[in-house]
């Protein structure tokens, strides 16, 4: 098991999804592993966030640039990279609410927050929120180019 998830984050940097092997844990979601409420992957600006109201999002600094539209369910739910290749938000109580439509069979797939703020699936890449480059297809708006973002309060 631990020289396929070595492989996998090895398949990743060449692919040139990580940086290095340093930062891997910080934007890499393993087959079987979950985002709990406040949990997050970040590369960079960019934050991959499972909110305490259910909501997967996607943060560029502050400003998000695409979720998973599952808000208003309450605390406890979490988004899981199954073993399958799906990628899925559920309530505290099991029931699903979102997947990717990836699942392909048991395998060995990650999740990677690429540092141009996509997200994808890798195993073969089988699912990508569509924000590399600074195009944005999902909910909200469209962002043309991503500046940086705001300084935090003080």
């Amino acid at each position: 098991m631990a020289a396929k998830v070595c492989s996998l984050v090895l398949l990743a940097v060449v692919l040139g999804a990580l940086p290095s092997l340093s930062g891997a844990a910080d934007s890499v979601l393993y087959p079987g592993g979950s985002l709990l409420d406040g949990q997050s992957l970040t590369q960079g600006f960019f934050v991959l966030t499972m909110q305490g109201d259910c909501n997967l999002v996607l943060y560029y600094g502050r400003r998000p640039v695409w979720a998973s539209q599952t808000y208003g369910w309450g605390p406890g739910c979490r988004a899981t990279m199954q073993r399958d290749g799906n990628f899925v938000v559920y309530t505290a109580t099991g029931r699903l609410l979102w997947a990717s439509g990836t699942q392909r069979g048991l395998g060995n797939y990650v999740l990677v927050l690429k540092p141009d703020g996509n997200v994808v699936i890798y195993g073969g890449s089988v699912w990508a929120t569509g924000t590399s480059g600074g195009s944005v297809s999902a909910a909200p708006p469209a962002l043309a180019k991503f500046p940086a973002p705001p300084p935090p309060p003080y």
